[in-house]
């Protein structure tokens, strides 16, 4: 995972965190690991375990998927070609199109 990649989800942790409520001591301490464990993936420091980031989806409410769902905003130029790929198939017919359709929308959070 680039810099750029992990100080990207890092920050959707924080957001994540903050919209259920937490603060990061808070966090920590539902978690039982220290308050490092949470805000050095939050500034992009680190990659949380698996283990850890189930826990944070556990807490937050929600899907461990959701984690991963960048709002559109943050995406850059790489969602925008995504986008008009999806876009594309979309004119089109043909069931052996569907799974590629399927995994754009969930890279892109528009399932």
């Amino acid at each position: 995972m680039s810099d750029t990649h992990r100080r990207q989800f890092g920050r959707r942790l924080a957001e994540l965190r903050k919209i259920a409520g937490h603060t990061q001591g808070e966090a920590a301490g539902k978690l039982g690991v220290v308050g490092d464990t949470i805000s050095r993936p939050e500034r992009g420091q680190q990659f949380a375990s698996w283990e850890m980031l189930a826990g944070m989806a556990e807490l937050y409410g929600m899907d461990i998927a959701e984690l991963f769902r960048i709002p559109v905003e943050d995406r850059g130029e790489g969602a925008e070609v995504l986008e008009e790929i999806v876009g594309m198939l979309d004119g089109r017919s043909g069931v052996d199109l569907e799974p590629l359709r399927e995994a754009l929308r969930l890279l892109l959070g528009t399932e």
